[in-house]
């Protein structure tokens, strides 16, 4: 059939068409970030090519692009049952994983990527590879090692393994952030946008600087704090744990965020302007997590919050903010004027309704003083200029005190809200003025200085049981949850340092004690007392009491067991990941600057927080490393830090640990007698300089050193540690026990010297008073897992191996990277003959510290146990390389030799380890029995006699001895050994037959 004109038009019109069509198609557009694109072909022989920016004409379905992420990437993986991969613990147990891998393309190597794995290789290869390793390390692992605060342990693990395997197919790891590991299976992921906070919930939280229940507990005892003492009686007490660095703006932070200070960002007073270097002090914007205000505002719960540190400047709220610049915390800041500025609260028309509360320093009269000191009739002019400026920033302090009170008064009443906060750092700036005066005198201090401030903490006490009791009887009604929390103690009596609290090269945090107070009384509470509880527990469990969810971000827990039974019941079923906008801070904030700066900081160097040239922030970040094991980014910090101010000291002193801690401790000792060179009076360098000689095993240069350090300071509880534990070493037990107790007495919660303590007298026999020491050492300082091993050992010596598993368990829940009681737990497996899980252990401990030659022998002995030979070899060789006079692995290495038949080898590692442990029972008899046995009698008798001289009662010796004896000709003495023998286990049938074939009779 023939086309005519017309329908040829169309048909070359609608091929043309189609052609326009393919070529829009085939054309594609390579942006210029976010992407790198690769072109390849599905069917033709081609070699893969990464595409420039620009416009590109690929031939559709012969040519393709392929799209690749460019800069960072997160993967999110729920691993359990119901999504399809189930997972198992060591012990069999379901649980459930829900993380995020972040990583990022080597663009050098997408090409590579492109050919070995393909565009889709985030579904077909790395998700099967992470879900892998996941499963490989819980299987690994117990449950309560891996979850609730101990995941990070899982997130190091799964680092650590995942950054090697991305590198191979040339991806980078980022991070890995385990949200939540649960038994059986995921909870359901909550909204954070459509959670409420319930509305008919009232909390009153105040926070008390530096309160302290050492101080505390006698003066409730004597009638003189009766509010403190109803809130006690009629609800919760616990010891407040705090962290490291102890200083206010970092712990109050960590209390309103819940996370630790590497999270929230605030890590010192002070932080550096990148664009002028100029150290200002810390602003509210430089928290990187969002408060408990921003939270509950965002939920619906209206807030109201004053004098809390870095608020400055106030952020919006549903509510209001009076920020910690009203009147700065520690110096009465605006007392002429400086701060008389509306953004010192939110909103600003509050400004003049609160300023005119304000107290200013001079408003406080003679007579307020005299409550709390002791002045002369003629005043100030009767003082001396260093008593004189300790009255008159106290006078500053109180004004402070009463400004903010008042504040809080007025504010409360007129604009009640859900959430009512208010900080008080009166306590803590009294406590550096005054608590060196404080009865009873230190040697330093003159009686004058004891008379006439001497009182002053005790009635600042009494001064804070009345603000609270007022706040109590206005706003702290039946239906109020009133939580009271302090964020460190503070030193005293005969534990306090003798250098000034104030006056120092930023040494005023030395006088901070590790527990602070927490107080939880009202509707939703129970009354009794709680254990291990830390200053990043209060913000999840404000949350709790507004029926809202503990973020998987936060650091710190719900303390459920404060509350009544039910009442978390209301908490929402699932699982919330974080509080936080992932878009809202990403960037890194610049300090705000303000004009007291200067002044702020002058007075913070004046009380003894900064150094003088103030390279505080980055000493700080490297504790923080440090406390973390960071050992080696710790160095980075601290060499920053010294190249920023040579002479700070401080961060030159924590040089000296990074390097100590990492074990090399030949450059540890180069820092640590530079510092002395520089400050011969650093008493805790003495002390660390101590300990390096004592693992060497220099006695006389480690007590030498300590002895110096309590020249300086006759009772660092460290130092008088450090002594008991030489004395211990060598057998200088009432020595020993004499410096443990002076632990303990001068600091009541020094977990570690009940521990110690108790260590002795488990030596001496004295087993009961042992078991109470180790549990007074847990109820001490519920963070030292040493005291949990320690009576685990003790339960297991017992066989009581259900107990022993339960406290090694419980130290593990505590400290999941502590290799001892990793090595402990596996040796208590071994007992049992669960060869597997004590592998699993020791595997674990060798993974925290290789060279751990204790790890390296037990698991040989397993190996051994288990007949694989040649591994059991390989680990004895290795923890005798790492300790050569290690008598116990040399006397297994030599039953490893003679089991293969190396006899020569294995007598020749058998002498060794008698020789160097003369009392080593189990060596001296298998040395002396190999020896028999290779006909060599005279050579062993006399190791079994030395073996029968050290425990006589072993029958089973005797007869190997007897049996030596007769193969060397001395019958008489051959009979002796029977006999003693059937004297001590009368049913050996084979023994009886031998003597009456050597014609012996028997009764």
């Amino acid at each position: 059939m023939r086309v005519g004109a017309p329908g040829r038009r169309w048909w070359v019109a609608g091929i043309a068409a189609l052609a326009l069509v393919y070529l829009g198609l085939s054309f594609r557009n390579v942006p210029t970030r976010g992407q790198i694109v690769v072109l390849d072909s599905p069917f033709l022989k081609w070699s893969p090519r990464v595409l420039p920016v620009g416009w590109h004409v690929l031939p559709a379905g012969l040519l393709a692009a392929y799209r690749y992420p460019e800069g960072r990437v997160e993967l999110s993986l729920a691993l359990d049952g119901p999504h399809g991969q189930p997972l198992e613990t060591r012990d069999g147990s379901a649980v459930g994983v829900e993380l995020e891998v972040s990583y990022r393309l080597q663009p050098e190597r997408v090409l590579e990527l492109h050919k070995l794995l393909g565009h889709d290789f985030e579904r077909s290869w790395l998700s099967p590879r992470i879900t892998e390793a996941v499963r490989d390390e819980v299987g690994r692992s117990e449950f309560e090692e891996i979850a609730g605060a101990n995941r990070y342990r899982l997130e190091r693990a799964l680092t650590r393994v995942l950054a090697e395997v991305l590198a191979r197919a040339g991806l980078t790891l980022d991070s890995v952030a385990v949200w939540r590991v649960v038994p059986g299976e995921l909870p359901t992921p909550l909204a954070r946008e459509e959670l409420q906070a319930d509305s008919e919930v009232r909390v009153l939280f105040i926070g008390i600087d530096s309160a302290d229940w050492s101080l505390m507990d006698p003066l409730m005892q004597s009638g003189d704090l009766p509010n403190f003492s109803r809130l006690v009686e009629g609800g919760v007490r616990a010891k407040l744990r705090t962290i490291a660095p102890t200083l206010s703006p970092v712990i109050w932070t960590t209390v309103a965020t819940g996370k630790l200070p590497e999270k929230h960002g605030i890590v010192d007073f002070l932080a550096v302007d990148s664009r002028t270097g100029q150290q200002i002090p810390v602003t509210s914007n430089l928290r990187r997590s969002k408060a408990i205000w921003n939270i509950l505002s965002e939920t619906g719960a209206s807030v109201g919050v004053i004098a809390w540190w870095v608020t400055w400047p106030p952020e919006t709220v549903e509510g209001y903010m009076v920020s910690d610049r009203l009147a700065y915390q520690l110096f009465g800041m605006g007392t002429t004027g400086e701060l008389d500025r509306p953004d010192a609260v939110y909103p600003q028309e509050l400004f003049q309704e609160v300023e005119s509360l304000r107290v200013r320093p001079e408003e406080i009269t003679a007579a307020e003083m005299d409550r709390f000191l002791n002045l002369p009739q003629d005043g100030l002019a009767g003082l001396d200029d260093d008593s004189r400026s300790r009255v008159q920033e106290f006078r500053a302090i109180l004004a402070a005190t009463r400004t903010y009170d008042r504040v809080a008064h007025h504010l409360f009443r007129r604009r009640p809200t859900a959430f009512q906060a208010i900080y008080y750092e009166g306590l803590d700036t009294t406590s550096h003025l005054f608590m060196q005066f404080r009865p009873p005198r230190l040697e330093v201090v003159d009686e004058n200085s004891v008379e006439r401030f001497g009182d002053a903490v005790d009635e600042f006490y009494r001064y804070q049981d009345e603000l609270l009791g007022a706040l109590l009887q206005e706003f702290g009604g039946d239906d109020v949850n009133v939580i009271i929390a302090s964020d460190h103690g503070f030193r005293h009596g005969s534990n306090r340092p003798l250098e000034d609290a104030r006056i120092g090269g930023g040494k005023a945090a030395e006088w901070h004690r590790k527990y602070g107070i927490l107080i939880l009384h009202g509707p939703a509470f129970r009354q009794g007392v709680i254990e291990d509880t830390s200053v990043a527990d209060l913000a999840p469990t404000i949350l709790a009491l507004f029926g809202l969810p503990r973020a998987d971000d936060m650091d710190g827990r719900i303390l459920e067991q404060a509350f009544l039974p039910g009442f978390l019941d209301r908490l929402p079923l699932g699982s919330l990941r974080t509080y936080e906008d992932p878009e809202a801070r990403q960037e890194l904030a610049e300090p705000i600057h303000s004009d007291t700066d200067a002044s702020i900081v002058s007075r913070l160097t004046a009380l003894g927080y900064l150094s003088q040239a103030g390279s505080n922030s980055l000493n700080n970040r490297g504790v923080l490393l440090m406390n973390q094991g960071r050992y080696e980014e710790a160095l980075e910090e601290f060499l920053a830090a010294l190249e920023s101010e040579p002479e700070f000291l401080v961060a030159r002193i924590n040089l000296g640990r990074s390097y100590m801690f990492q074990g090399d401790t030949e450059e540890a000792l180069l820092v640590f007698q530079d510092v002395l060179r520089r400050d011969p009076t650093a008493q805790d360098v003495e002390n660390s300089v101590g300990n390096i000689h004592m693992e060497r095993g220099d006695m006389q240069q480690a007590e030498g050193h300590f002895l110096r350090a309590l020249e300086i300071e006759p009772n660092d509880t460290d130092v008088l540690n450090s002594l008991g534990i030489l004395c211990e070493r060598q057998e200088r037990w009432q020595e020993s026990i004499a410096f443990y107790r002076r632990v303990t007495e001068v600091d009541p919660d020094y977990g570690e010297g009940y521990n110690n303590l108790g260590n002795v007298l488990k030596q001496l026999g004295q087993l009961q008073q042992a078991e109470v020491l180790y549990r007074q050492a847990m109820e001490a300082d519920p963070t030292f897992v040493g005291s949990y091993n320690n009576l685990a050992l003790l339960h297991q010596e017992r066989d009581d191996l259900d107990g022993a598993i339960a406290l090694y368990r419980k130290a593990l829940e505590k400290a999941p990277d502590h290799p001892k009681v990793r090595l402990n737990l596996g040796s208590l497996y071994y007992q049992q003959g669960k060869y597997e899980d004590a592998i699993a252990e020791f595997q674990r401990a060798l993974e925290l510290d290789p060279n751990y030659p204790d790890a390296h022998n037990n698991l040989g002995a397993v190996y051994g146990q288990m007949g694989e030979f040649k591994r059991e070899m390989e680990e004895l060789q290795k923890a005798i390389e790492l300790r050569p006079d290690y008598a116990d692995a040399r006397h297994n290495l030599g039953l490893a030799y003679l089991r293969a038949g190396q006899d020569e080898r294995g007598i020749e590692q058998l002498r060794r380890a008698v020789g160097q442990n003369p009392h080593y029972f189990s060596a001296l008899v298998n040395l002396g029995a190999a020896l028999s046995r290779r006909g060599r009698h005279h050579e062993g008798i006399p190791y079994l006699e030395r073996s029968l001289e050290l425990n006589p009662e072993v029958p089973q010796v005797r007869n190997t001895l007897a049996a030596a004896y007769l193969a060397a000709g001395e019958r008489e003495q051959a009979i002796r050994e029977y006999q003693a023998s059937l004297a001590l286990e009368p049913d050996q049938p084979s023994i009886r037959q031998r003597l009456l074939q050597m014609g012996v009779a028997l009764n």
